[in-house]
């Protein structure tokens, strides 16, 4: 049976993003918005949004705020 991404570990969680999501994961965390993102990293606000929508569904999450609070979860472990 295979492991549901909720009970796998943060870190191990991450190694199913790519290079862009861990990037985008980490602007949002910083409170940056999609369009504030999009300028930084020359993509569209769709292109965001669309990386936003995939990391909450890879990391088995409801919503922004879980991202958030997931990579600052993560960055405190870490430290």
């Amino acid at each position: 049976m295979p492991i549901s991404h909720s009970t796998q570990r943060p870190q191990s969680r991450l190694n199913i993003l790519s290079k862009r999501e861990k990037q985008i994961a980490n602007l949002v965390a910083e409170g940056l918005t999609s369009s504030e993102i999009a300028k930084q990293l020359f993509l569209s606000d769709l292109t965001v949004n669309t990386h936003r929508r995939n990391l909450i569904q890879k990391l088995g999450l409801k919503n922004s705020a879980q991202l958030v609070a997931f990579i600052q979860n993560l960055k405190y472990s870490e430290s």
